[in-house]
């Protein structure tokens, strides 16, 4: 199975695609991009049914080079450091670190983890 390549809009790198049969008998195709190296986390697409996968390449490109990992170790070594002090009382510091660390692209369950380190949560129920 082959997605379609335009010069404006090319296939990103690193793409797997296949198809796979519904119950009642539907092809889907699906496509998917492995995080660039030294990377993880998952991104789900789920398009309308009259959408196609070539629509998302921008989106695709956009979000495999979007995280620079020294401005996220930075981000998220201030909020580990932000959520110690809150720990020990400190008010006023844990929000503008965790809006940094998001702007650095940081995961939500990166930033939780970073905030049960030291704030001991845990589930509700």
């Amino acid at each position: 199975m082959k997605l379609v390549s335009i010069p404006a809009n090319p296939v990103p790198d690193d793409v797997t695609v296949a198809a796979l049969k519904t119950p009642d008998g539907v092809n889907l195709r699906y496509a998917r991009w492995a995080p660039p190296p030294g990377r993880k986390g998952t991104v789900c697409v789920f398009p309308g049914r009259s959408e196609y996968i070539e629509k998302y390449f921008e989106t695709v490109r956009d979000l495999r080079a979007r995280r620079d990992a020294k401005t996220w170790e930075r981000a998220m070594a201030a909020l580990d450091a932000a959520a110690r002090r809150c720990a020990d009382g400190e008010i006023g510091g844990l929000m503008p670190a965790m809006i940094e660390a998001s702007d650095a692209d940081a995961t939500t369950g990166e930033l939780m983890g970073a905030l049960k380190k030291h704030l001991g949560w845990g589930s509700p129920y």
